[in-house]
């Protein structure tokens, strides 16, 4: 989409509504469940009517640092 919004009869582009019977919501990117305050990567997805997720991430957040995640190291936070 990068590429095709450069070529000048896709350049003029404009926010997209969700037809009747789609639901745009705000999933988490680690869990893919509801994104709420406690979950800072939400991305919104798309979802036919009642299928997106009805629960929510309420995970705390992790304060290690990159290779304490990666290796595993130090404890998360609970």
């Amino acid at each position: 989409m990068k590429k095709a919004v450069l070529l000048p009869q896709y350049s003029d582009t404009h926010y997209f509504s969700a037809p009747q019977g789609v639901d745009m919501v705000k999933i988490d990117k680690a869990t893919n469940l509801l994104s709420d305050g406690s979950c800072p990567d939400g991305v919104d997805i798309a979802f036919l009517d009642g299928t997106a997720p009805t629960d929510t991430c309420d995970h705390p957040p992790d304060h290690r640092n990159i290779l304490q995640k990666i290796f595993g190291i130090g404890k998360p936070a609970n």
